[in-house]
Formats: structure tokens, C-alpha cells, sequence
């Protein structure tokens, strides 16, 4: 264990932090350390860590596969678990790993919690979990179990979340964050390379033009799971999103404003369906599993992903930035 380091009083409160080196988990970091919070972050690879050890950041190297009595000793003394680590993958052959992980990881996370006697635990889902919203603007409580909600990363996304609410249920003071499209410089999701092919000129052909999704951008997420903390209501959901738009709008838009020209052409979706057999090429541009045509189209193909995120506004008092300054933020940075 790395010990903590740096100005902090012993009044400062203690954070937990699962996933601390992804790409939502160190922006949540450095806002933490901001605030004026001590961090202890769980993480597979100190190496990896260096730069939030830098930070006064206290390391503990392991990962969700550790027994609930280990997880239960790193969390003494915390004020809060912010549990955002999970496998992200589209495309994948195996989902044992993935099961483990986001499911059983979770399970052990939340008895940890449970057993430390933390005052509090957010969980950070994905609006993946709710599925298709189909022709409407949905809310928290809706849910389609079929498509994107089928998907292995979803589907086991949305049994860690069920877990949560079920321990909810029982007494535990838990709070889940589902946001949306998360995008930020450094994004390696799907949509994220796609957003990276637009800003580089690359995206001279698209896909699902027409498919609607929610946006949001990273920082705008950890002041989400900050207020959570703060003011969420225990069993609660909470829906982030600052834009639904098409994929089509933002990619175009992305493009333009990067001084590019936007896709000359958008694929049919008949077409995209067709190609699925070359799923191991297209993998490889994508970063994904091997699968990741057959995956797509499960989460685009005819699918929108509409939700109101106006309970986190009324309840978090949570105010995402606009959504054009996010992106030229997010462009900038792409650029250094």
C-alpha cells in the first residue's frame, strides 16, 4: 500500500474510489483532491497509478476479484465508496471475465461497504442499463431488456446496478449515476473513436445516422457523482445527460467544428447488417472484441437511448455546461 501524502487535515473526509486510472475515475480523482478530500483508490497496477500517487492519492494495488474481507480493511475509515471500476468490451467471445468483474465485483464491493460501515456508496451504471426508449423520451424507470440492454457489457452492467438497488432496499445508503454518451479528450469507447475519426478528418463514411443517444460529457459526470454523494436520495437513479441528439447531428457537428468535412456518405442499415462477417477487421480500427459489427448492431440498429435526465437536475441540483462548450473544450484538448 502506497501510504497518503500531502496537506490534508484529519478532518478531511475520506473517499473510496474504484476504477480510479479510467477515464471517468481520475477526472473523479482530481476534483476529489480538489474539494479538499483525501483519496484512497483501488487499483490493479501501481505503475499505472503514478500520477495519482503524485497527487497524495493513497494506493492500494489489487482489483474486484479481492475477498469482501480485504475489500472491507481498504475501506475503513471511508466517508464514501465511489465504485466506478468495471470491464468494458463490446465485441467479446468470453463473458465470464465480464461477469465476474461488473457482477460478482460489484456483490463483493457492496458487502465491503457494508462490513467497513461506509456512511455511503455510488455506483456509477450506464443509460445502457434502461435499453431501447424506443419512439418516447424515457425516465429512470423505464426498461427494456432486449438490445443494448442484451448486449454482455449492458446486461451485466444492469445486474450490478439491480444489485445496488437491492441493497438499497435492505438499509444500505446507496446512490446509482446512469449517464449517457460520456465523451472528453481521451474517450477510447466506441463513440469516442468514432468522435476521434470526425476530428481528424478520418469519418468520410457513417453509420446509423438516424439513431438518438444522450450526451455528456466526463467532468460533467464526476460533479454528477459528487452530488450523489451529496444530495442523492438513497436508492435513487439518476439519469445524466446534457444533449439527445442523432449520432448523425453530433458527428457532423464534431467535424465542422474541427475544420473537417462531415461523412460524404451514411451507410444504410441493411448494409451495416451485411458486413457483420468482417466484424475482426473493423475491430482492430475500434478497439474492441472481435464481435464488435454483431455488438453494434444490437446497440444502434433502430435503437435510441431518449431519457429525461431532469431528476438529477431537481434533486442533485446537478447543471451540466452546455453542451457546444463542452465539445470545443473536448476539441481543444484533442489538439495538444
Amino acid at each position: 500500500m502506497v501510504p497518503m501524502v500531502g496537506n490534508y487535515s484529519s478532518e478531511s473526509r475520506l473517499a473510496f474510489v474504484t476504477g480510479a486510472t479510467g477515464f471517468v475515475g481520475g477526472r473523479l480523482v482530481s476534483l476529489l483532491l480538489a474539494d479538499g478530500w483525501r483519496v484512497r483508490a483501488l487499483v490493479r497496477s501501481e505503475q499505472r497509478a503514478n500520477s495519482l500517487s503524485a497527487k497524495g492519492v493513497q494506493l492500494i494495488q489489487g482489483d474486484l476479484s479481492a475477498s469482501v474481507s480485504q475489500l472491507q480493511n481498504w475501506m475503513e475509515g471511508a466517508d464514501v465508496v465511489f465504485h466506478l471500476a468495471a470491464l468494458y468490451r463490446f465485441g467479446v467471445w468470453n463473458t465470464a471475465s465480464m461477469v465476474e468483474t461488473n457482477v460478482e465485483g460489484t456483490r463483493r464491493v457492496l458487502q465491503g461497504a457494508r462490513e467497513a460501515g461506509v456512511s455511503r456508496l455510488v455506483h456509477c451504471s450506464t443509460i445502457g442499463c434502461y435499453g431501447n426508449s424506443g419512439g418516447a423520451v424515457r425516465n429512470e424507470s423505464h426498461y427494456d431488456a432486449d438490445s443494448v440492454a442484451a448486449l454482455p457489457y449492458t446486461a451485466t452492467k444492469r445486474a450490478a446496478h439491480e444489485l445496488v438497488q437491492q441493497a438499497a432496499g435492505k438499509g444500505m445508503d446507496a446512490v446509482i449515476v446512469s449517464p449517457s454518451g460520456i465523451f472528453g479528450a481521451g474517450d477510447s469507447s466506441i463513440i469516442g473513436r468514432f468522435v476521434d475519426f470526425a476530428v481528424r478528418g478520418w469519418l468520410k463514411v457513417g453509420v446509423y445516422k438516424e439513431s438518438r443517444m444522450g450526451f455528456v460529457h466526463v467532468d460533467d459526470v464526476c460533479s454528477g457523482l459528487l452530488a450523489a454523494y451529496e444530495q442523492g436520495k438513497s436508492g435513487r437513479d439518476y439519469i445524466l445527460v446534457a444533449r439527445t441528439a442523432s449520432l448523425g447531428e453530433v458527428l457532423t457537428e464534431v467535424a465542422q467544428l474541427a475544420g473537417k468535412s462531415a461523412p460524404w456518405w451514411w451507410l444504410p442499415p441493411w448494409m451495416v447488417r451485411l458486413s457483420v462477417p468482417f466484424s475482426p477487421l473493423v475491430a482492430l480500427a475500434l478497439g474492441q472484441g472481435p464481435l464488435v459489427l454483431r455488438d453494434s448492431v444490437a446497440m444502434l440498429d433502430g435503437v435510441h437511448l431518449d431519457y429525461d435526465g431532469s431528476r438529477a437536475r431537481q434533486e442533485l441540483s446537478w447543471q451540466p455546461a452546455p453542451f457546444a462548450q463542452r465539445m470545443q473544450e473536448t476539441l481543444a484538448n484533442w489538439r495538444r
